[in-house]
């Protein structure tokens, strides 16, 4: 069976820029800056994410349902971890990230979702409850111990790092528009499973309800949505938009700021300093907000006989795409619109500066920033 790559790409799926564009081009060097700057509406954010997501599920059906499909990919060193890990090698790819922590509610949502799945593919491995993060900002990967303690070191230059983890507490100390994700969506490909959200673009969690709701109902029946790139703010007051633009906040304005506090290269001054002084090196920038779930470590629930090397049994890949889709109807139906479908980030517990052996959501918290109150 084929086996996954620290390269795996990421594609950005969201669809061309628009037409519609403040008459200042952007500059920075800083990746999450374009969509901001030339989103002609506030709502022009979760659309881009809902159309990223919308899309690259179509795309991963087809592949996992397509008769030629060769297999999951297989993690080799989460399965050596997990099947022996007494005598299998530490795992060397040190990273350096900052997450975000679910709350409670939306843990045991992914609870509820990884039980289902397990019921049908026993040997996915899934994420412990507590390792459970969204990444927010991901400095560095796969890199030597050594690498990621100089980096950490220069995110504590003039105290960037605690800017970094307190950024959203900051926020709320001032009163400003919270970070929000919501409508949660169940997604797939060969690797994995996550549990995806769309940012809000106001501040609370239905500020941005109504463009949602057409987005991901299209992603749960199979269709792409109508007019996903339309002209968004067409028809609007140029004055009302920019107000509605001052005030938004959502989880693609955060990981604009957290990449100023920490790049060498940001050129830009959104939290009262300048960049920190260290390199970033992500793997992706997309339009995505999303908890893995579970991994394949192993393909034996889907061959023929049960083996690691058999044929793909597809009847088993449509039962387990089936179970997906069923569930997506149930948190739309059951889950959006609900205080279990929503959650605002930094709320309980503020973002974590993580370091080491991060992939399964291990590693050590080199700062932990404050929560706050609901």
């Amino acid at each position: 069976m084929p086996e996954q790559s620290a390269a795996y790409t990421f594609e950005d799926l969201s669809g061309p820029s628009p037409t519609s564009t403040p008459s200042t081009p952007t500059t920075d060097p800083n990746p999450y800056t374009p969509l901001i700057t030339s989103s002609p509406s506030p709502s022009h954010i979760p659309t881009r994410y809902a159309t990223h997501r919308t899309t690259r599920a179509l795309q991963q059906r087809t592949t996992l349902l397509s008769p030629s499909f060769p297999g999951p990919l297989i993690d080799p060193i989460l399965r050596r971890l997990v099947l022996t890990p007494s005598t299998c090698a530490p795992d060397p790819r040190h990273c350096l990230v900052l997450w975000a922590r679910p709350p409670p509610h939306i843990r045991a949502l992914a609870s509820h979702i990884q039980t289902t799945l397990a019921a049908v593919l026993p040997a996915l491995w899934a994420m412990p409850a507590a390792n459970l993060h969204c990444t927010a900002l991901e400095v560095a990967h796969s890199r030597s111990a050594a690498d990621v303690a100089a980096l950490v070191a220069g995110l504590r230059v003039n105290g960037a790092a605690a800017r970094a983890v307190d950024l959203l507490a900051e926020r709320e100390r001032r009163g400003e528009s919270r970070c929000v994700l919501g409508r949660p969506v169940v997604t797939y490909d060969a690797a994995a499973v996550a549990l995806s959200f769309l940012p809000d673009e106001g501040a609370g969690a239905g500020g941005a309800e109504q463009g949602l709701v057409e987005q991901a109902v299209g992603f749960v029946r199979g269709a792409v949505p109508r007019g996903v790139l339309g002209a968004a703010g067409v028809g609007e007051d140029k004055e009302e938009v920019e107000e509605e633009r001052e005030g938004c906040y959502t989880y693609h304005h955060l990981r604009r700021d957290l990449w100023d506090i920490c790049s060498e290269t940001s050129s830009r001054n959104t939290v009262g300093s300048a960049g920190a002084g260290v390199p970033i090196a992500s793997r992706y920038t997309v339009p995505s907000a999303h908890l893995t779930l579970m991994r394949f470590i192993s393909a034996a629930d889907v061959t023929v006989g049960g083996g690691e090397d058999g044929a793909i049994d597809m009847s088993k890949m449509e039962a387990f795409v089936g179970a997906i889709e069923q569930l997506n109807a149930w948190l739309e139906k059951e889950v959006w619109g609900t205080a279990r479908g929503g959650w605002t980030v930094g709320e309980e517990m503020g973002l974590d500066l993580r370091a080491g052996t991060v992939w399964y959501g291990g590693g050590e918290s080199v700062m932990v920033g404050r929560g706050f109150d609901g």
